[in-house]
């Protein structure tokens, strides 16, 4: 996975992170409101139940006040209602208790007397007595609600009985039932009593999925004398503290999303300013070998500029290194084409001498100065070279030539067969050091068949492989014991740091008696 993905990646997983973290801000606050509306919906009910209460104090105080009263009780007895004492004290007070309609009851449910607020009042009809009668048996103050042409109207009841009987224990000599209609007007008094809005439903109000969840329903079942629900009372109310922390909690969100998204925005923008563009560059320049890309960080301080100064500093040696090769190369073909001349001319001159030592001394022993100042300033030719740099064998012919003269030269005057299995394409691919270090080994695997392995054969090979390249050197000699032959000589130990200095590893096959197998497995070079 490249850098750029891992940055891609890991703005994939902030962005991830972020949104994990929005939901379960979200989810807190929607618990945290859900938690609150439950509050605020039980502190409104219990409200509305007093409120309720404190509405219909003024109806329940009339039917009880007006039933504990002895005038009442001589009402009720009399035989015909007296219509000027009711219009005085039954049908005035209507009004003052915002009723709308009363009745007198005699003691078997039958109506003696009944009066609405005015004229137009159409009264609603009342139980029959049979369902009425078992009502005030089992409560004394009856409460419920009937319907009317004109709508809902609330019923309070009370038992008639003398002034002073208090605690209503004596028997009942009538009974007062006053009731109010649930218009709009009403309605409209209890909203803004319990600042709601107010109506009656025949089902309880459902919350939508699209209310708004700062707003909520409360509803009251208003029941008629059987317990039956005639109508729901349904209170709609909006919290401002809920919208307050509604609209708190989404500017929290927005709040932690806009800075969240800004914060992973500013990291990935400098991510991608000061580190992966940098390393762009650098990757650039190594692989293309410039420096051109670098050229924007080399006067930076960071880290990266650093890296782009030691990548500089690395094209300067690696430039360093290749001249000293070149050089080295140069000094070879130097030493090829002077000093080894020089001295096959050398040579040719003593032959000559030889010719002419008896026939002509004076031409002989001129030859021979020349021959000796010759050769003296070939031995200064050497000394420069070597005082200046160790040089390198020059592959005249390419590598298997080399290996072949190398070959040839060591086994001079020696009766040893030789064979070459030389990649020559494989050998060209290979830098000029590789190639060096493989004719040193040779020299050095050579040198210890003959002299000490007495071997007839000799087999070099330099072969391909699927992961690098092998050289090899086999012979047919007396062989040695690889672990023995570590503590004698430097050889093996060369053998072993020429690999390691390659990325290679050595292998060695031999026993006394059979002859050696020396393998060196390398990696190919990589390019530069």
């Amino acid at each position: 996975m490249t850098l750029r993905h891992r940055f891609i990646l890991l703005f994939i997983v902030l962005c991830a992170g972020l949104g994990v973290g929005l939901m379960v801000l979200t989810a807190y606050e929607r618990h945290e409101s859900a938690t609150m509306m439950a509050d605020v919906s039980r502190q409104r009910e219990d409200l509305l139940g007093r409120l309720l209460t404190l509405a219909g104090h003024s109806l329940e105080q009339f039917s009880r006040d007006y039933s504990l009263w002895s005038e009442a009780v001589d009402f009720v007895r009399r035989a015909e209602p007296d219509p000027a004492w009711a219009a005085v004290n039954f049908a005035a007070s209507l009004e003052n208790f915002n009723a709308q309609a009363l009745w007198v009851l005699k003691p078997d449910g039958r109506v003696f007397y009944q009066v609405g607020r005015d004229v137009a009042t159409r009264l609603p009809d009342l139980p029959p007595p049979s369902e009425l009668l078992p009502l005030f048996q089992r409560t004394a103050f009856p409460h419920f609600f009937v319907t009317g042409t004109d709508g809902l109207h609330e019923v309070r009841a009370a038992p008639i009985v003398p002034s002073d009987d208090i605690t209503r224990a004596s028997p009942p000599h009538g009974y007062l039932l006053v009731a109010r209609h649930w218009d709009e007007a009403y309605l409209r008094s209890l909203a803004a009593l319990t600042e709601s809005a107010v109506t009656l439903e025949t089902r309880p109000h459902e919350q939508a999925p699209h209310d708004h969840h700062t707003d909520f329903h409360l509803h009251v079942p208003l029941t008629d004398w059987r317990g039956d629900i005639l109508r729901h009372a349904s209170f709609h109310f909006q919290s401002p503290e809920l919208a307050r922390l509604t609209a708190t909690d989404r500017w929290e969100a927005l709040i932690f999303f806009v800075y969240g998204m800004l914060a992973i925005l500013v990291v990935m923008f400098f991510a991608q300013r000061w580190v992966l563009r940098p390393l762009t560059h650098v990757s650039t320049s190594l692989t293309t070998g410039s420096l051109a890309p670098l050229a924007p960080l080399l006067a930076e301080q960071s880290e990266l500029g650093r890296v782009a100064r030691l990548v500089r500093t690395s094209f300067a040696n690696r430039e360093e290194l290749r001249a000293a090769l070149d050089d080295r190369s140069r000094l070879g073909r130097d030493l090829h084409d002077g000093v080894i001349q020089t001295l096959y001319a050398s040579g040719m001159s003593l032959t000559s001498i030889r010719a002419i030592l008896r026939k002509d001394p004076a031409a002989a022993e001129n030859l021979i100065d020349l021959t000796r100042g010759e050769l003296n300033a070939t031995i200064r030719e050497v000394r420069n070279f070597i005082t200046r740099l160790e040089p390198e064998p020059e592959l005249p012919r390419g590598f298997a030539g080399a290996v072949r003269a190398l070959l040839d030269f060591m086994s001079g005057g020696q009766s040893v067969t030789t064979a070459l299995k030389v990649d020559e394409t494989l050998a060209e691919r290979l830098p000029v050091e590789y190639r060096a270090e493989l004719l040193q080994i040779l020299r050095e695997a050579v040198s210890n068949a003959l002299r000490h392995g007495r071997c007839n054969r000799l087999e070099v090979a330099l072969e391909k492989q699927d992961d690098g390249f092998v050289f090899s050197i086999t012979d047919d000699g007396t062989g040695f014991d690889p672990d023995a032959g570590r503590h004698h000589g430097r050889g093996l130990v060369n053998f072993s740091r020429r690999a390691a200095a390659l990325q290679g590893t050595l292998d060695i096959r031999s026993q006394p008696g059979h002859g050696a197998r020396i393998l060196f497995h390398f990696p190919f070079p990589e390019p530069t």
